[in-house]
């Protein structure tokens, strides 16, 4: 043969792999496979074992893996066999529990990346799988308080191998930063369901350090997509919420132009002011007990500009539930609506308020207080007609990651001195489950503290039959009863005790630990006048260390159940 010949037949050489798609899979893409880009996670990467790691910008919707069509998947590839194997059913509780955690603020993406995409990674990456096997044994122990299900021994040890192979993975990401980004967030919740919140925030801190290095080399990853973005700023806006005063760790989001919250979902737009708010809030709660003539004026104007774009999102929400042709009126919609204006009062009263050392001001934002709580109830209206998660002797106690409706009523029972309408929080917040570091019952029992000491109280339960037999007395007050020397301005549990086994059976889980004590820390000023007319007082973040103008004290108290 010539080489001409040679030559000719070289450039007649053609592939025959030429089908590949154009916004496959990051997995696919690198792989060079054909991706059928099923959303969130592509069928051949669930099959393969593999991390789908996600879609590049501007990638269509697609088809959707629904549940059914997942769990033939899984049960075709042999994934979670075994189950009596105690790693398997710790990670299946954990699926489980995410999967069917109440939908509060999530989006649909959010509901997507907890659904699918945790669950895969599970199964195909071992870090990932010890994590949820950590978290899964840690609900098990602290929230189903199950003696026969994993000790406390067993559930350190499930946590060590975790984070022995967390730490693996991220020295040399040799699965991507998805997998880690997923392991190091299970390993928080797993601290914070043990009340450690102080070690979940480190493993948070974690998953940011790791999102702004990706971000800093230009990658394609999870961290670029908006949505997601989005969905780790609410994780953010959890610990800033959690200890007010204290700054999100995440940078503050670009002002929201009217234009762009007309355009954008209502929840992408409420969570990037939410975040300039609590970044403004944790700069001028140093300034609320020094004399107002000290605080900067550009700390004002900033006050009055975040006050408006929360009333703009407001008025806006509100026509969306009067409009019967908006997709709210669905009812997944319509109970994160509810959510996210609770959320929006909550703030708006806050930053309202950031400079009042007084805490009677707080009673002018009566109306305000009682929509945080007339849409917390409208809420669990929606949810009981269905099966919502904590009823039913199969369902599990409710746990979700991201920002719900805890913290607005947990403010409204601490703020709101009436004591039918505070009490009225104090029921919903125990039937909240958690949500991240919020726990239904510990924000109960805090709330509950500071109930007693302000109303001077005994201790009789606050909820339950005797609640309902003085609501007609309770009624009759206003929040003005309660004299600003005898209000709690700052309160917080210092430590736990208690969780001793009893002798009650409980038929599911054997034996049922004893009841748990919390120790609360409240403090109060003595003169709140004569503190601000001190020359030279200067901000500061914790004015109540001052013993000359503040006492403190701490309470022990049986956790409410």
């Amino acid at each position: 043969m010539s080489a001409s010949s040679v030559d000719k037949t070289k450039g007649q050489r053609t592939r025959t792999n030429v089908r590949q798609s154009k916004f496959g899979c990051f997995t696919c893409k690198y792989r060079r496979v054909k991706c059928d880009e099923w959303k969130p996670s592509c069928q051949r990467c669930l099959l393969a074992k593999r991390p789908c790691l996600g879609y590049p910008r501007g990638a269509p919707p697609g088809p959707r893996l629904d549940t059914a069509l997942s769990a033939a998947i899984f049960s075709q590839s042999g994934l979670g066999c075994n189950p009596s194997d105690p790693q398997n059913r710790f990670v299946s509780l954990t699926c489980r529990v995410l999967r069917h955690g109440p939908r509060r603020a999530k989006s649909d993406l959010e509901l997507s990346f907890w659904t699918y995409l945790v669950p895969q990674l599970t199964q195909s990456i071992p870090s990932v799988r010890a994590a949820a096997a950590a978290f899964g044994a840690s609900y098990a122990r602290h929230v189903l308080r199950s003696d026969r299900a994993c000790s406390d021994v067993e559930t350190v040890q499930w946590y060590a191998q975790a984070l022995r192979q967390t730490r693996a993975d991220l020295s040399g990401l040799r699965h991507g930063a998805v997998p880690c980004i997923v392991a190091c967030l299970l390993l928080a919740f797993t601290e914070v369901l043990q009340h450690r919140n102080d070690k979940g925030h480190l493993h948070l801190q974690g998953v940011f350090a790791l999102l702004a290095a990706r971000a800093d080399g230009n990658s394609t990853a999870i961290a670029d997509e908006d949505e997601i973005s989005l969905m780790f700023h609410k994780l953010d806006l959890q610990s800033a919420t959690y200890a007010l005063g204290r700054s999100p760790d995440l940078p503050p989001s670009p002002p929201v132009t009217p234009d762009a919250s007309l355009l954008a979902s209502p929840d992408r737009v409420l969570f990037r002011i939410l975040h300039s708010c609590y970044h403004f809030a944790s700069t001028a709660y140093r300034y609320r007990y020094i004399n107002r003539r000290l605080i900067p004026a550009e700390l004002f104007i900033e006050q009055g500009r975040h006050l408006g774009v929360l009333q703009h999102w407001l008025r806006s929400s509100c026509r969306q539930f009067q409009d019967p042709h908006r997709a709210i009126a669905a009812r997944s919609s319509g109970e994160q609506l509810l959510v996210l204006r609770a959320q929006a009062f909550a703030a708006f009263i806050y930053v309202a308020s950031i400079f009042q050392p007084h805490e009677t001001a707080f009673d002018a934002y009566g109306p305000e207080f009682q929509e945080i709580i007339t849409s917390a109830e409208a809420l669990f209206e929606k949810t009981q007609n269905g099966t919502p998660l904590g009823d039913g002797p199969s369902s599990l106690p409710p746990f979700t990651p991201e920002m719900g409706i805890i913290q607005p009523l947990f403010f409204a029972a601490l703020k709101y001195r009436h004591p039918l309408w505070r009490r009225k929080a104090l029921n919903l917040i125990l039937r909240s489950g958690r949500e991240g570091p919020w726990c239904g019952e510990i924000e109960a029992t805090v709330a509950w503290a500071v109930i007693k000491a302000e109303e001077c109280l005994a201790d009789h339960p606050p909820l339950g039959p005797l609640g309902m037999e003085v609501a007609e007395d309770l009624a009759l007050h206003e929040p003005s009863d309660v004299a600003e020397a005898r209000r709690v301005h700052a309160c917080s549990v210092v430590a736990y005790a208690g969780r001793e086994p009893d002798n009650e059976i409980h038929e599911d889980i054997g034996l049922r630990p004893g009841p748990m004590f919390a120790q609360v820390r409240l403090s109060r000023c003595r003169n709140v006048d004569r503190m601000l007319g001190v020359s030279g007082r200067g901000p500061c973040g914790y004015p109540w260390q001052d013993q000359m103008y503040w006492d403190t004290w701490t309470e022990t108290i049986q956790v409410l159940q």
